[in-house]
C-alpha cells in the first residue's frame, strides 16, 4: 500500500473556517486507488453555513487535482450519532457501504460517475 495525506485549511475574509483531512492509497491487490476523506471539521461558529457541504462538492469535482493522484473511489466514515453529516453523504450520492463500531462508512464510486458523464 502506498499512502499519502493532504491537510489542507479552509479560510475565508481572513477567518479559519474549516481543516479537511484527505489521504490517497493504492490496494495493489485489488487494483483500486481509494481518496479517503478523514476529516471535514468546520469551526462550530461557521457550522450551518453550507461550508461543509461545499467542501465535500469540491472533493468530489477536484479530488484529483487536490491530491494530485488519480483514485476510483472515494470513501468516508461517520459517527452514528452525527445525522447531518450521514444525510449529506447521501445527498452527494455516496452510499452506506458497511457500519463499524460507532462510525458508519460510506463510498462514492468515481469510476461509475464518470461512466454517466
Amino acid at each position: 500500500e502506498k499512502l499519502r495525506y493532504n491537510i489542507y485549511r479552509i479560510d475565508k475574509y481572513q477567518k479559519d473556517i474549516a481543516v479537511v483531512v484527505l489521504n490517497w492509497c493504492d490496494y495493489r491487490d485489488i487494483s483500486t486507488k481509494i481518496l479517503s476523506l478523514f476529516h471535514i471539521i468546520v469551526r462550530p461558529s461557521e457550522q450551518r453555513k453550507s461550508y461543509g457541504s461545499e467542501i465535500l462538492r469540491q472533493i468530489i469535482q477536484n479530488g484529483e487535482d487536490l491530491i494530485n493522484r488519480p483514485y476510483d473511489e472515494i470513501c468516508s466514515s461517520v459517527n452514528k450519532q452525527n445525522i447531518p453529516s450521514q444525510q449529506l453523504m447521501q445527498n452527494l450520492g455516496f452510499f452506506e457501504l458497511c457500519e463499524h463500531r460507532e462510525y458508519k462508512v460510506y463510498s462514492l464510486n468515481q469510476r461509475d460517475r464518470s461512466l454517466d458523464e
